[in-house]
């Protein structure tokens, strides 16, 4: 198994790919607790509290998943990440500010609409272990 790292999490455990290739472009990204997972494997839905409240799911770009890690998952000792095929959501797919306004530059990537599972074409299985990056060396990232 290759591993895959993003500061500060590891790669470590990926989901059987249900059909779906690991592509390196046009892709976006959830992030989700192992609880939002197991809620949305039974479910069949993506729901976050976060996406709830702000009327749209939240995505990254790869170059935009460093930080949002450490901005928004630092508590956290293991987490999931999805990949969506771009090609498939994109009627639905907007680019724009960051939500919340901060520090964050770019246009990021806001779903308007229900995210199913059977949309996610990889899962992977993060655990902390890597070396934590300065919040303004992570940032750069983004520019």
């Amino acid at each position: 198994m290759s591993l895959i790292f993003l500061a500060p999490f590891i790669i470590v455990e990926a989901e059987p790919n249900p059909g779906g290739k690991f592509r390196l472009v046009n892709n976006v990204y959830k992030i989700l607790t192992l609880d939002e997972w197991e809620n949305a494997s039974k479910t069949g839905f993506v729901v976050t509290e976060l996406d709830k409240k702000d009327g749209f799911v939240h995505l990254s770009t790869s170059s935009q998943l460093a930080v949002t890690l450490s901005f928004f998952f630092a508590q956290h000792k293991q987490l999931v990440l999805l990949q969506l095929t771009q090609d498939e959501i994109e009627d639905a797919l907007v680019f724009e500010a960051p939500v919340p306004e901060g520090e964050r530059n770019g246009l990021f990537p806001h779903l308007y609409s229900e995210l199913a599972v059977n949309q996610v074409s990889q899962v992977w299985h993060l655990k902390r272990g890597a070396f934590i990056l300065p919040d303004d060396v992570l940032l750069q990232a983004e520019r």
